[in-house]
């Protein structure tokens, strides 16, 4: 597999100070049957699997943590979910569906038929006022529980819709779509730029050129960067504040798709001809391996802080990203025909045993990624820990999201801009330890970064 797609070995990749969290990966037969956890490591089985049993499946939607929930939709158009605590199925949540999204906070946002919404948030239900004007071939969840959806047809639009207000529309190119994890920001396609539509913004979508045709997009975890594909062998890295191009990754022919893993460590590119995955590590900017795989909704994915897991064949395998040549770690026969789905979430009978194993595990932190160079070492002890969850340049965002935490439980706050180009950074903390603060990070449900640091300002 590493020499179908020819070039050398790669330098290994450099360890950097944060950790990624732990996780499993969830096995959903995709003709029905009962959902089994594995270790993503080695691809060993846990021992956990449910009691009830999924019927046929569409496809998996992700996973609400707070709720302790695996949401799918099976082959007849229901939403279906699973218990991780009672191991037990919930079938027919929601029924008629034709598509789905999982939005950042753990709720749904289902369409039907009729093009009608329904948001499901903590396991209760809202139809929407309106339905959506046309058929949707992109949907993002956003802030205050507002729908984005970027439809097909011979006038395409961005529309944000919420349950009761009207909605906003915007023309829009043809493109693929992308938006950030929380929907502030939507970036499409648009032949020779990229164009951005911004959920808060009142002007007109703003736009940036780049030589040669675009065919993909994609958003960092946090937000801060935006990953161009091109009519042209390489990769170009976008600052999503200032729209300037600040770094070009060179690959071997154009890009179809791109993919960046929770942590922003790792960055997945698709070849837009044959089979051939290239495995980007975005701290240097620079290939880390070849593979040659399918190109799946679920599948390639990153596990942990270096675990890559893809379809070979019929079969289903993890690969360690972090020597000098990728080592194949595990593999499970015939695992290619099911779905797959990481969630950070352990078994409670390994909670302590990959709690111990994760302390040794070097991982990413994405809002500190410098282009070509490491991060400087800022994880020395010091008297206090929290947790980033964003960073965005909208200070009303910024705050509607601490607002949003703290009314969950959480003690998020705000951190002002200390230096140019620094965004307004949501941290959750202070907490007394490292272990204190990934417990609580856990239970977030989102993508978190640990920092320990003194953040001489007070919170906000």
């Amino acid at each position: 597999m590493l020499a179908a797609c020819g070039g050398g070995d790669a330098p290994p990749p450099q360890p950097l100070p944060a950790l990624a969290g732990p996780v499993s990966l969830l096995r959903l037969p995709r003709a029905g049957g009962a959902v089994a956890a594995y270790e993503p490591a080695d691809l060993s089985a846990t021992g956990w699997s449910s009691i009830g049993r999924l019927g046929p499946l569409k496809r998996p939607l992700g996973a609400d943590l707070d709720e302790r929930l695996v949401f799918a939709i099976d082959s007849a158009g229901n939403v279906v979910a699973l218990d991780l605590e009672s191991r037990s199925i919930r079938g027919s949540i929601l029924s008629g569906v034709t598509t789905a999204i999982m939005s950042g906070d753990g709720s749904i946002f289902a369409i039907d038929k009729e093009r009608r919404v329904t948001h499901l948030h903590r396991r209760s239900p809202t139809r929407f006022r309106l339905p959506l004007p046309a058929t949707p071939r992109s949907l993002f969840g956003a802030l205050n529980d507002r729908l984005i959806a970027v439809t097909e047809g011979a006038a395409p639009e961005v529309i944000f819709l919420a349950a009761e207000a009207e909605s906003k529309r915007f023309p829009a190119p043809p493109g693929t779509a992308a938006a950030t994890l929380w929907g502030d920001l939507v970036a499409i396609a648009a032949d020779t730029a990229v164009a951005f539509f911004d959920l808060n913004a009142r002007e007109r979508p703003s736009s940036i050129r780049l030589g040669g045709g675009v065919e993909s997009v994609a958003f960092s975890p946090s937000g801060h960067r935006l990953y161009v594909g091109r009519d042209r062998p390489d990769v170009v890295v976008v600052d999503r504040f200032s729209k300037s191009l600040v770094a070009s990754i060179p690959v071997s022919s154009p890009v179809a798709a791109i993919r960046p893993d929770v942590t922003g460590r790792w960055v997945l590119l698709r070849a837009a001809t044959g089979d051939s995955l290239w495995v980007v590590d975005a701290t240097v900017n620079r290939i880390a391996a070849r593979f040659a795989t399918a190109w799946d909704t679920d599948l390639p994915t990153v596990a942990g802080p270096s675990h890559l897991i893809l379809r070979n064949g019929a079969d289903v395998e993890s690969w360690d990203l972090t020597g000098t040549s990728p080592v194949r770690q595990g593999w499970i026969r015939g695992g290619a025909a099911d779905f797959w789905i990481l969630i950070a979430w352990v078994p409670q009978d390994r909670a302590s045993a990959v709690q111990a194993s994760m302390e040794a595990a070097s991982g990413v932190q994405d809002s500190a990624l410098v282009f070509g160079t490491l991060p400087p070492p800022v994880l020395a002890a010091t008297p206090q820990v929290y947790l980033q969850v964003s960073s965005s340049q909208n200070p009303e965002w910024a705050r509607e999201l601490a607002r949003q935490l703290a009314a969950a439980g959480h003690p998020a706050s705000v951190r002002d801009p200390t230096i140019s180009d620094e965004g307004y950074r949501v941290v959750v903390g202070p907490y007394p330890s490292r272990e204190a603060a990934e417990s609580a990070g856990r239970e977030l449900g989102r993508p978190f970064f640990v920092l320990v640091d003194p953040l001489p300002a007070p919170p906000r």
